[in-house]
């Protein structure tokens, strides 16, 4: 029978109302029937949100920011992507790790012939492996601990 009801609700809302007894109501948000004694299962949450102060205290937030006033925000700086290397800087990289083309690429997390192409200049590294030979240049101890 509910799922009577339900169906004569979401074809015409009115008429569900005449057939229901007064002690039953009709939820507008997804037309199903809500005893009394259940309405707290069924009742949305309604939460006031003024986005206009706090879109204007944001804004006044990141202009005192920028004015280098001391404001409690949570700031964090991407770094730039790393530059191409040269084909010799990521044999220099390799050979102060005193690795081979195998065991550098296994650093690495690619395949032999990744390295072996870098280092002929016939392909460059992308993004996540250019990202970790930065590091191993910078810091190549960092790249044997992990």
């Amino acid at each position: 029978m509910l799922l009577l009801l339900i169906y004569v609700a979401t074809a015409d809302r009115g008429g569900l109302r005449r057939l229901l007894p007064p002690s039953f109501t009709i939820d507008n948000n997804s037309y199903s029937v809500v005893h009394p004694t259940m309405w707290y299962l069924h009742m949305p949450k309604k939460i006031k949100v003024n986005i206009y102060d706090d879109m204007r205290q944001s804004l006044a937030d990141a202009l005192a920011y920028e004015r280098g006033q001391k404001v409690d925000l949570r700031v964090t700086e991407i770094p730039a992507p790393p530059g191409a290397l040269k084909p010799a800087e990521i044999r220099r990289i390799r050979e102060s790790l005193h690795a081979s083309q195998a065991v550098f690429a296994r650093f690495l997390c690619v395949s032999p012939k990744a390295v072996q192409s870098w280092e002929q200049g016939s392909r460059r590294p992308q993004s996540t492996a250019l990202r970790l030979l930065t590091i191993a240049k910078n810091n190549p101890a960092a790249l044997l601990k992990s």
